[in-house]
């Protein structure tokens, strides 16, 4: 692909087809099945982020990622998140990778087959909750927005970040 070709493509394309990438040949490989999350600034700084999961249950995690957009003003992100249904140490783990991507202008969801499993049906409902990080305008209550503070003071020296 020609670079005006990749220019073409959204940041949004771009982040889900990466988080697929580093899956697909190195994390899921090595037995990794981390959540993780991945923010673009304006000034095109990138981290990616293991999502704490033992800190939140879904729906704060949700929250925690949508404090981080707005914390962090971010133009795009990446959500992936394993979903393994059988786990097999002869032949491998089988699931679902459900990865989105969004930007301002773009939301891509896709969930690829992890091993192989017949169906790959992506949890609709569940996927779509993380589409709209960049344009909601949910209310972060003031005791949860110290909360996510105080964590990302602590989690952000040891979180990969580079210039896109």
């Amino acid at each position: 692909m020609g670079i005006a070709a990749a220019d073409n493509i959204d940041l949004a394309d771009r982040l889900a087809g990466e988080f697929e990438h580093l899956y697909m040949q190195a994390l899921l490989p090595s037995g990794d099945h981390a959540i993780r999350f991945s923010g673009v600034t304006a000034q095109q700084k990138q981290f990616i982020l293991e999502v704490p999961s033992s800190y939140f249950e879904e729906a704060q995690r949700r929250e925690f990622c949508l404090w981080l957009c707005r914390k962090e003003a971010l133009v795009a992100y990446a959500y992936c998140e394993p979903r393994i249904l059988m786990k097999d140490a002869r032949l491998g783990d089988k699931g679902v990778l459900d990865i989105v991507g969004a930007s301002k202008r773009k939301d891509v969801c896709r969930s690829v087959a992890i091993g192989a499993i017949n169906v790959v049906e992506p949890e609709a409902a569940k996927i779509a909750a993380w589409c709209d990080l960049l344009h909601t305008q949910e209310r972060i209550e003031t005791e949860l927005q110290i909360v996510y503070s105080n964590l990302w003071e602590k989690i952000r020296p040891k979180v990969l970040w580079r210039q896109r």
